[in-house]
């Protein structure tokens, strides 16, 4: 195999390693737990240093779920490709 081809073996490993890790399921993980945290902002003071935290995962959270977002897409779009 010369360097940049990528061996279909290996393509299909990495599609099913990130069809595990950027499952839909995740997305209800991250879903539930930004909801979560969404209830604990709306109970904790503003002004408090557990809001600042709160507000830091939820941040947090949302990156977690854009990367889900983007590796379920890139499997799906491998997945057509091939």
């Amino acid at each position: 195999m010369l360097h940049g081809e990528v061996d279909q073996a290996e393509l299909a490993h990495t599609r099913l390693v990130l069809g595990r890790v950027a499952s839909p399921a995740k997305l209800r993980e991250e879903d539930r737990i930004l909801g979560f945290t969404d209830l604990l902002l709306e109970k904790t003071p503003h002004d408090s240093q557990e809001y600042e935290m709160l507000k830091s995962i939820e941040r947090q959270g949302i990156n977690a779920k854009r990367v889900v977002e983007n590796l379920l897409s890139f499997a799906r779009h491998k997945e057509h490709s091939i």
